[in-house]
């Protein structure tokens, strides 16, 4: 699916990251589904525990979905990374964020995501 576009109208970077991250998850054809519908993370987590979607999981940030999901050498080549699907079944991306300068809100959200998981 591509994003609409609109006379006049432009799309937010955020827009466009999704619609990549997207894009090249269908590419490679991994089990990684977005579950990016909630307004909140937090509903997101809420609603995959409800319809029995998931029973135990994990929770995690990255900046490539794809490469954690499949492992391989890191960016930098420094060392193997392996991939989630070593342990998992599935993955579900249930935001994407952006870090400004100065600003881990990635981290932060992680950080959020697990303390409330672990409450609930």
């Amino acid at each position: 699916m591509e994003p609409k576009h609109h006379e006049g109208s432009a799309h937010s970077m955020a827009d466009l990251e999704v619609f990549s991250c997207l894009k090249r998850i269908a590419q490679v054809n991994v089990p990684i589904f977005g579950h990016l519908h909630e307004a909140d993370p937090k509903d997101s987590i809420i609603s995959l525990m409800l319809r029995n979607i998931v029973a135990r999981f994990y929770i995690g940030a990255t900046i490539d979905p794809v490469h954690r999901w499949l492992g391989g050498v890191s960016e930098n080549g420094d060392r193997e990374t392996p991939g989630h699907c070593q342990k998992w079944s599935t993955m579900y991306l249930l935001a994407i964020s952006e870090n400004a300068p100065g600003q881990p809100a990635a981290k932060q959200l992680e950080a959020g995501l697990i303390e409330f998981a672990q409450a609930n």
